[in-house]
């Protein structure tokens, strides 16, 4: 069971995090908990793996390889207000839109939403798809995706700079907040977390499908005078804004404006637009 556990989990190899929860403390503001997070200075080995199961170490991993390749990814759903956050929510759009992710509790009580891929792609095209999985699920698009980096770096020493990791599930053998749970929210023990996370793994081929019928989706039930233009927009119009900004009016007149009239046709100039 390690074994799988490792081999859905495997990035950098040349280090890794680690959570101290010993000395985590609260964030009042946040109900959320915070540990000090550092680096171990070392290559990770199957004995962490397993400490991090058997709860006598907590880690982290950085999901992009020296290669600039990556094999897993994950969207960390934070909020604003643990008290209120309703992971239901997610778990229907995860059906709704049919995206593979597996849903793992925070340490903090938020998501973890991770992709496993049956073989390494390159990073950016992984960074890519999480992105474009933001819009159907009503995210920001500056919402913490990992892995951070593209690629890895080296500073002036010659000595890689390994970025940023991610807390990894199931410290303690998933008895603390960081499980799995199914689309009914309940909780899932390792053995059947690892089954489901081999029975979601996709491969390059099928994500490129699947990020094409993404935006194809955001689409139904708008106006055909969106099928052109950024999927943002066509998804903003489909849903109400409680900000007390219209947002959406805004943004249509920037996506008009960028509809030239050029000897007597219509050009779409492309952009992104942040709603």
């Amino acid at each position: 069971m390690v074994d799988k556990f490792i081999e859905l989990f495997t990035g950098y190899q040349g280090d890794f995090g680690i959570a101290d929860m010993s000395s985590a403390q609260l964030d009042t503001d946040k109900n959320k908990l915070k540990p000090n997070y550092e680096w171990a200075g070392r290559p990770i080995t199957q004995g962490d793996y397993r400490d991090h199961i058997a709860g006598k170490i907590s880690i982290g991993i950085q999901p992009c390889r020296l290669d600039k390749t990556v094999q897993f990814g994950c969207i960390d759903i934070d909020s604003k207000d643990y008290s209120s956050f309703k992971v239901e929510n997610y778990l229907a759009l995860f059906q709704q839109f049919k995206l593979p992710l597996v849903p793992l509790l925070s340490k903090s009580g938020g998501l973890h939403c991770y992709l496993f891929l049956k073989e390494p792609i390159p990073t950016v095209d992984l960074i890519s798809a999480l992105k474009s999985f933001l819009l159907p699920l009503g995210l920001d698009p500056d919402t913490e995706i990992f892995p951070k980096q593209k690629e890895l770096k080296e500073d002036d020493k010659g000595e890689i700079k390994p970025g940023n990791f991610i807390n990894l599930p199931y410290y303690n053998n998933g008895n603390t907040k960081r499980y799995a749970v199914d689309k009914d929210n309940n909780k899932l023990d390792l053995e059947k977390f690892l089954e489901i996370a081999y029975q979601s793994r996709i491969g390059k081929e099928d994500l490129d499908k699947l990020v094409d019928q993404t935006y194809k989706n955001i689409l139904v039930g708008t106006h055909e005078e969106f099928s052109d233009g950024p999927p943002c927009l066509a998804l903003c119009s489909k849903r109400k804004l409680d900000d007390g900004r219209d947002r959406f009016m805004y943004n249509y007149m920037v996506f008009a404006k960028k509809n030239i009239k050029i000897n007597g046709q219509i050009k779409l100039q492309k952009q992104t637009i942040i709603i």
